[in-house]
């Protein structure tokens, strides 16, 4: 493998950006770029300054072992079908069977990077959308409470009732649709999330780049949702003025602003699943936030506990519910196992991370 390559796996293994290597080795990005790209060497002052920053030897970073494999499969469409292992300085291939799973990068093209920021982007105004409907689905049920109490509809309370029901089922119906047929097309990148990636040093680059542009936008819209959820309570609070004052035209005013809170909530939290929806996007392209190497192979390894431990808790749920019949208070159970949930991956998550530091 290349001196080049070399430099840009390690850069990419800790996560840094060119810039950020230029910074640490005191030389321009321009100088990086054309060690990454071939076009120069650094010198060996450099190498020996590479090699205490990436925490190797400069052996490494001189020799160079470039095997059948790596011929073969360092192009374009197939790189992002390997991976690389560090251990034994060489590329291997996707389905081969990996030991340690800290070891293993897949590759992403600017194709398909460009392609899942697209799919994001358009999937977190629908599923911002759903969320809306979803919170808004009770307002119609309030709204015909409240028009029938008023006495200038004639139907009864359980037809308001019943009317509100239908409109609410048909508006979940529609917010699950949305759900389905998204989750379908984000679940295509779902490895962005739960591997490790890498990619060019050029497009990681022009990533972050986008991601620093959007960032004033997403702490705009944010602002905007706290805002509104703030704002929704007034409405009603204005309303219980009305009903101390008129208990009978209060009541209905009390349901009605209840409905119209909902409303504004739903636009505030549409807010924050949409720009929540577009910033994960970056962060998971970026490896940052909540998506580092680290956090990855953390969740990685809580998932096959976590499947079994919630197994665990509803067998125990129901068996105790069946065997006493006291399903009233057995509810105490969800946030009990919870709270043990969340405190036993914390010690794991610790345990773990005090061995890989040993």
């Amino acid at each position: 493998m290349k001196l080049a390559d070399k430099i840009i796996f390690l850069r990419k293994k800790k996560g840094w950006s060119q810039e950020e290597l230029a910074s640490q080795m005191d030389v321009s990005r321009q100088s990086v770029s054309k060690w990454e790209s071939g076009a120069s060497t650094p010198d060996i002052d450099k190498i020996i300054l590479l090699s205490q920053i990436f925490d190797t030897t400069t052996d490494y970073l001189l020799k160079e072992e470039i095997d059948d494999i790596n011929d073969s499969i360092l192009t374009e469409e197939k790189r992002k079908d390997t991976t690389y292992d560090f251990d034994n300085n060489k590329h291997i291939l996707e389905s081969e069977k990996y030991s340690d799973v800290e070891k293993k990068h897949i590759y992403v093209s600017r194709t398909e990077a460009e392609e899942y920021l697209n799919v994001m982007k358009k999937a977190s105004t629908k599923i911002a959308f759903a969320v809306f409907l979803c919170i808004c689905s009770v307002a119609p049920m309030m709204f015909f409470v409240g028009a029938q109490h008023t006495g200038k509809f004639k139907f009864t309370e359980d037809t308001a009732g019943i009317l509100g029901v239908c409109i609410l089922l048909v508006i979940v119906a529609i917010a699950v649709t949305i759900f389905i047929t998204n989750g379908i097309k984000m679940n295509k990148f779902l490895y962005i999330e739960k591997e490790v990636i890498t990619m060019d040093s050029d497009l990681f680059s022009e990533v972050k780049r986008k991601s620093e542009e959007y960032a004033p936008v997403f702490a705009r819209n944010i602002a905007i949702g706290v805002v509104l959820c703030i704002v929704a309570v007034i409405p009603l609070l204005l309303a219980s003025i009305k009903n101390s004052a008129d208990s009978t035209d209060g009541d209905v005013l009390v349901i009605m602003m209840t409905g119209v809170l909902l409303i504004v909530i739903a636009f505030g939290v549409y807010q924050f699943v949409k720009t929540g929806i577009i910033k994960d996007s970056y962060d998971k392209l970026l490896g940052q936030g909540d998506y580092t190497e680290e956090k990855k192979i953390s969740n990685k390894s809580n998932d096959a506990f976590s499947g079994v431990y919630w197994l665990v808790i509803t067998a125990i749920y129901l068996a105790y519910n069946f065997l006493t019949m006291d399903w009233g208070r057995s509810w105490i159970i969800w946030p009990v196992a919870g709270v043990l949930f969340a405190a036993i991956t914390t010690i794991i998550n610790a345990v773990r991370k005090n061995k890989l530091e040993k």
